[in-house]
């Protein structure tokens, strides 16, 4: 995942601070930098990241971080089927 120096927000737009520059990420924002980060990193087993951190989010009991984490499995599928959708929204 990222390094020290990079900070994504999992929650609906929070605010995000790396060196002393702040910026606003919204989820949408948020989801769509992870599945671009994990097909990076990842290539075609992005999705399958993402549904194992949405796994361990549904096992903390956290069903928001699970439902953020499903989002961020579906955009990665649309990019690997070379959809660039125009909106999150698009992906689901």
């Amino acid at each position: 995942m990222p390094g020290p120096d990079v900070l994504l927000p999992d929650r609906a737009s929070q605010r995000c601070s790396t060196r002393g520059l702040e910026m606003e990420v919204s989820l949408d924002q948020a989801i769509a930098t992870h599945a671009r980060v994990l097909k990076y990193w990842h290539g075609d087993r992005a999705s399958h990241e993402a549904r194992t951190k949405a796994l361990e989010y549904k096992a903390a009991g956290d069903l928001e971080g699970l439902h953020a984490w499903e989002r961020v499995a579906k955009m990665c599928e649309a990019i690997r089927a070379g959809d660039q959708p125009a909106s999150i929204s698009e992906a689901e």
